[in-house]
Formats: structure tokens, C-alpha cells, sequence
């Protein structure tokens, strides 16, 4: 899925926090009941239906169609979270955004590039299960790389903070006999 560099070594995998399945979680459980509460409304109802054959296993039919499109629509949405990750190696952050099931774009920002790194958690929500946006500001043409709905956001600060420290200190330390043998 993700090609790394020789050597280059994953630190960590983030993905985005499961609350963001909650909503399409209900929209697809609404779904599911839909036509269950239509046929407990419309079997109330003192008009009389006459359906020609039998019209139970139409329904039965026709409900099945409905159950597998709302599982469909929910094993995309599911394939959707499941693939969108980040990954923080000892080089670079990578971001692996799936569009739906066939596209799948995959970006990366070398650390020699970030200037800064910041967490927002914003909410009550956000604060109590730990989820939040990263914004990672760099030197590059496009300013900034942010990363939204992010599980334990401080935790992907710090070990970005620490690989932007490492390589910092690796550049200094391979400029140092440059500096050093010039009169």
C-alpha cells in the first residue's frame, strides 16, 4: 500500500477516530428500519391493500434489495475510514486519503520541510474521547498539511515533534565536518 524508502522505518499509524462512523452508523440503521416502520404505518391504516400473488415474498424481495444497498452504502463508508491513515516514519509524514473504492491518493512532507506542528482539540466531545485536528505548517509552496479527525492527536504531535528533532540534529551533525575543516 505504502512504498517506503531504503532504510525509512514507521514510527506510527494513525487513523481517523471512530465518532465519525457514529453518524453514517445511524443514517445506515435508519436505513435499515425504514421500510419496517413504513409497513407498521401503512398496515394501520384502515385502507385496504389488495396485492395480486403473493405479496409477502414481494415485500420479503424488496426489503432484501433494500438491507443489501444499505449494507453497500455502509461497506464504503467503512472501506473509506478503514484506508484513510497517516503514517509518521523516521523521514516523513505520509497521508493516504481513500475517494471512494477504486482512488486512493497518497501524499508526503518530508520533515526537513516543517516549520511547525500544532494539535486543536475544540469541544466537549472532542476533549472527552480525544480526537482533534493537526496542522502541520511547512516551507513549501502549499503552507499548510491538516489532518482532520485525528485519534489521540498530541500523541502524532509528539512523535512528529521527535522525528523533525532527530533529523534536525542529523543535518547539523553532517554539515559539522564541512564547518570544521574549512580555514
Amino acid at each position: 500500500m505504502i512504498t517506503l524508502e531504503p532504510g525509512e522505518e514507521v514510527a506510527l499509524e494513525v487513523r481517523r477516530h471512530w465518532i465519525v462512523l457514529v453518524l453514517p452508523g445511524l443514517f445506515i440503521g435508519v436505513l435499515l428500519f425504514l421500510p419496517i416502520f413504513a409497513y407498521a404505518v401503512v398496515s394501520n391504516l384502515s385502507v385496504a391493500w389488495e396485492l395480486p400473488g403473493n405479496a409477502s415474498a414481494l415485500a420479503l424481495y424488496l426489503y432484501a434489495g433494500w438491507v443489501l444497498f444499505a449494507w453497500i452504502v455502509g461497506f464504503v463508508m467503512w472501506i473509506d475510514y478503514y484506508l484513510d491513515m497517516w503514517v509518521v516514519t523516521d523521514r516523513r509524514l505520509i497521508d493516504v486519503d481513500q475517494k471512494g473504492l477504486f482512488h486512493r491518493e497518497v501524499s508526503s512532507l518530508r520533515f526537513e520541510k516543517v516549520q511547525e506542528v500544532t494539535a486543536e482539540i475544540n469541544g466537549i466531545l472532542a476533549t472527552y474521547l480525544g480526537f482533534g485536528i493537526i496542522r502541520v505548517q511547512t516551507a513549501a509552496e502549499e503552507t499548510e498539511f491538516v489532518i482532520t479527525n485525528v485519534s489521540e492527536p498530541q500523541k502524532m504531535v509528539d512523535a512528529i515533534n521527535a522525528r523533525i528533532g532527530h533529523v534536525a540534529r542529523n543535518q547539523i551533525a553532517a554539515a559539522a565536518p564541512l564547518s570544521a575543516s574549512q580555514p
